[in-house]
């Protein structure tokens, strides 16, 4: 009598992303107000210098609910969210009690975090290496209407990072395993 023997092989397989894309340099921003000539663009321009005379920093009138946002073109994949503040003349405090939203193409909110209190210099929100926050296409920075004043709403940069569809690398020893299931490659020992 023959029997037949499994030999059964298990691998660990790590998920791996692909190379994270800044979406935010490829859309469009807008904001509630422009105060002295610093526009919702100045947040996606690649630079994260957060000192107001430097010339990349966007600034709104001082009102309670005032807003910031970028229009990715279309729905994405968002891993992460960066916002880097203004950092010179004492005042990156004014970031503060304000809601970070990611909206899908009907501007329903898909994703949102509320932050109570001033942030720091950088703040990143989610990760690079594991599950999108969320799947959207406008990220929006919105004050809390409750706090009346000094409201003005300033940004160096914002960053939204999409790592792109995850993939799973197939070793050689799953093909092994599956060609042995399939038959194609058989191995036998005799039982006497």
């Amino acid at each position: 009598m023959k029997k037949a023997i499994i030999t059964l092989v298990i691998v660990v397989c790590s998920v791996s992303y692909g190379s994270p894309t800044n979406l935010a340099l490829l859309g469009t921003a807008s904001q509630s107000t422009t105060a002295n000539d610093k526009y919702a663009y100045l947040a996606i321009d690649n630079n994260t210098d957060g000192d107001y005379y430097h010339g990349s920093v966007t600034h709104t009138w001082g009102l309670p609910d005032s807003w910031w946002q970028v229009d990715l073109g279309s729905s994405n994949s968002i891993n992460q969210i960066d916002i880097w503040n203004r950092t010179d003349a004492g005042v990156s405090s004014r970031l503060h009690h304000f809601t970070l939203s990611i909206l899908d193409s009907t501007y329903t909110e898909v994703w949102s975090v509320y932050v109570d209190g001033p942030a720091g210099i950088h703040e990143t929100y989610g990760s690079l290496d594991s599950t999108p926050l969320g799947t959207g296409q406008y990220i929006k920075i919105q004050f809390d209407d409750d706090y009346t004043s000094d409201r003005y709403l300033h940004i160096a940069e914002v960053q939204v990072w999409n790592c792109g569809t995850p993939t799973v690398p197939l070793p050689s020893s799953i093909l092994l395993l599956s060609s042995c299931l399939l038959g194609l490659h058989r191995t036998r020992r005799a039982i006497v």
